[in-house]
């Protein structure tokens, strides 16, 4: 009995660590492709989680005036495809511009690159799937930000 409990707890242990997103790798890895005159300025990460419904989630990027952004979105490794909205809106209050239909992420497509070049608020909207897997399972998108003064 002993035995049994120690084999599903190392069984468990190892896909929830395999599961898990391996943040500095990601950052390392996709860092690499910024070059001149873009200058590194940060990261965020997106989590996502897959299960046996669809979900929505949200996110969000800031560009400030007198900069021209560069943006790295790069995925977990991940076998669903996501569809990605980008919203812009000059002010918070302001109505939404629709900038980018839809954008796949996921799958074959571990990386993509948008270039911001107006100030306002972008919102990224992730469309998650169902879990490819018969188990739920976490991932994520890093988003890495460059910028240049124009």
């Amino acid at each position: 009995m002993k035995k049994m409990f120690l084999l599903l707890l190392l069984t468990f242990s190892i896909q929830f660590l395999a599961a898990q997103c391996k943040i500095a790798e990601l950052v390392k890895n996709n860092k690499a492709q910024i070059v001149s005159p873009y200058i590194f300025d940060g990261f965020s990460v997106t989590n996502l989680n897959f299960s046996q419904t669809n979900k929505l989630v949200k996110s969000e990027f800031i560009a400030l005036k007198g900069q021209h952004y560069q943006l790295i979105l790069a995925t977990s490794g991940f076998e669903e495809e996501v569809s990605l909205q980008i919203i812009y809106k000059k002010t918070v209050e302001s109505s939404e511009e629709l900038l980018m239909k839809e954008m796949t992420i996921g799958g074959s497509i571990t990386q993509q690159l948008y270039e911001i070049n107006k100030p306002g608020f972008y919102y990224f909207k992730y469309s998650i799937p169902k879990s490819s897997q018969e188990i739920d399972h976490k991932e994520c998108v890093l988003l890495i930000n460059s910028y240049k003064k124009k």
